[in-house]
Formats: structure tokens, sequence, C-alpha cells
């Protein structure tokens, strides 16, 4: 009897053992399962890679054009959105442009990236044509882009002799600007009205933003001639601005450089990797 009561007692025991590590490796999975259903619900899934290559997407035509704050706020609510990465961030605020995107999807998706600033649709921008070269105002160029061509600098120019190809219009960008722009006077007579992040040539050779210029900066006039900034102020919120890219040449900038109201200034592709290379030299000495 004795024998029979000791081994059911070690049978209970056993079992009593069993039960409880069952339940106690239930829970531990239960709360395992619990947790990564915690983390996978608290993740933002972001894009794998980047696909901000260049200063601008290719596949669209941009309408829209925010000021560089409003850029800033876009590319923020993107990233924390899952929008786009860092690595999106970082290519976006080195090409001056924010993205576009869809905030209908879960997670939000980006539609495409589009530059920041540009020219007052009344700025004379400079064009070249069968009988040689012309002005016509900026506003102008972008309902005939298509069949315009702007000129821009030979690939060979240096800065102290330069000369212009035409060349076509690979994008075109307009819309609203909602603060107010630079207007910049120069000795040549004419005034620059542009949006602070736009490129304009010193005659040193280095590409700045227009928010940089100061009184007494000296820009390169299309004679080859130093133009001095007589002055400087800002209005024209509200005014209807546009910019252009011309087609791409063997990725040399200085085929980039346009002219507007008889200064040297930046395209759309300069403006969008000046960040990056603000301080380089753009033109050979």
């Amino acid at each position: 009897m004795k024998n029979v009561f000791l081994f059911s007692l070690f049978l209970v025991i056993t079992v009593s053992l069993y039960s409880k590590n069952v339940i106690a490796s239930d829970c531990l999975r239960n709360s395992f399962g619990s947790l990564r259903m915690t983390i996978r619900r608290g993740e933002k899934p972001t894009p794998p890679r980047n696909r901000v290559t260049t200063p601008v997407d290719p596949a669209v035509r941009c309408a829209n054009q925010p000021s560089a704050e409003r850029c800033e706020q876009l590319r923020k609510k993107a990233l924390s959105s899952g929008c786009i990465n860092t690595e999106e961030l970082v290519s976006l605020v080195k090409f001056g442009a924010y993205p576009v995107c869809d905030y209908d999807d879960n997670p939000p998706t980006m539609s495409t990236w589009c530059p920041c600033g540009c020219f007052d649709s009344s700025v004379n921008v400079l064009t070249a044509n069968n009988n040689g070269f012309s002005w016509k105002p900026a506003g102008q160029i972008v309902i005939d882009w298509k069949s315009t061509k702007l000129a821009s600098l030979r690939t060979d120019s240096f800065l102290n002799d330069f000369s212009f190809n035409g060349n076509k219009i690979s994008l075109v960008t307009t819309g609203v600007e909602k603060i107010d722009l630079f207007n910049i006077e120069t000795e040549n007579g004419k005034g620059l009205k542009l949006t602070g992040e736009h490129p304009v040539l010193l005659s040193n050779g280095i590409m700045v933003s227009a928010k940089n210029l100061k009184v007494g900066d000296n820009l390169v006039g299309i004679d080859g001639d130093k133009k001095a900034i007589l002055a400087i102020d800002r209005s024209g919120a509200g005014s209807t601005v546009v910019n252009f890219a011309i087609e791409e040449n063997d990725g040399d900038k200085s085929a980039h450089i346009i002219a507007a109201e008889g200064v040297l200034v930046g395209d759309l592709v300069w403006q969008g990797s000046l960040q990056e290379e603000e301080k380089a030299l753009l033109v050979r000495q």
C-alpha cells in the first residue's frame, strides 16, 4: 500500500508540474507573440531605397512652386509619415526639392518630387533662334517652351571668354510664390526678380543663391563685363514664377548657365544641385 501511495503521489506531482510548465510556456509564447504584434503595428514602413536620384523627376512636369520654407515643411511631413526615408530626405535637401506624397495611401507614397524657387514671369530670358538671340519674358516661354530654345553657355567657355549655344528646354515649372521675391538692381540698368533659391553667377565664377547676394557683389553680364549690384529689396508675394531646365549636355553644369535680364544665372538643374555645391567653382578661370 505504501508503494502504491508513493507512486500515486509522484504521478500527481509530475502531472501538476507538467501542467504548470505547459501553462507557463503558453503564457510565454503569448507574451512574445503580443510583443511581436506590438512592434509590427508600431513600425512605420519606409521605402527601401533612394528614389530621388536627380534634381527633378524626369517623368513629371511640376506645376507648383512652394517657397523654401514650405518645401522644408513638406519634407519633414513626408519623412515623419513614412512617405520618404532619411536617404531620400538628404537627396531632396541637396537638390533643393520637395516630395509630392499621396496621403490617402497607407502608408503614404511618393508620386514625384519637384524643385523649389524660380524667376518672376516678367523677367526677360535670352532665347536662341535661326536669326540669332533675342529676349523673351519667362511667362511667354512657358507657353511656347516646346518650340523655344534657350541660350546657354558653351561647355568650352571660360569666365573671361564665353559664348552661347541654343538648347532645347526639357522641363518647365510654374506656380505662385507666396513670399516676397528678391528684386536685384544692377548697374546695367535692369532689375532681376528671383526667388531666394535661384542660382546667380558671381564674377569670381562661384554660383550662389539669390538670397545670399548683397549690394556690391559683381555679377557676370552677357558681354563678359562685371555688373555690380546697386540695390536689393523684397516684394512681389503672390507673383507667378517659372523656371526651366535645358537638355542635359554630358553632365557639364556650365552648359546649364543661361541669361536673364542681361546677367548669367543657373537653370533648374543648377538650382537643384546648388545646395550641395554652392561654394564650388563653376566656370574655369
